[in-house]
């Protein structure tokens, strides 16, 4: 009982800050963003390096480092050869 105190207490105080809370009723593919979606695809279906795809997506080396750190925590993966057995081939961006 008193764990859901907390609970509560810490998500009230997380929204207060403007904080959000996570969905964790998504998972696999469906919970990655579509940023993260199309990094991760460009990652595991190309053989361009982490620079070469922030060029091609006009954002910094950074993000996508971010958004290949996200991708990979969400899907359960560790390299760019498990993210391509994890993501669907699709029409890979350019």
């Amino acid at each position: 009982m008193r764990v859901a105190l907390l609970v509560d207490r810490a998500k009230t105080e997380l929204l207060t800050a403007g904080g959000r809370l996570r969905d964790v009723s998504k998972s696999g593919l469906e919970s990655l963003t579509a940023a993260e979606y199309r990094v991760a695809t460009i990652a595991a279906y190309s053989e361009k390096s982490t620079k070469q795809i922030a060029e091609q997506l006009y954002v910094t080396r950074r993000t996508v480092e971010i958004h290949l750190a996200n991708a990979s925590r969400k899907l359960g993966v560790r390299d760019r050869r498990e993210l391509r057995a994890a993501l669907p081939r699709k029409a890979v961006p350019a």
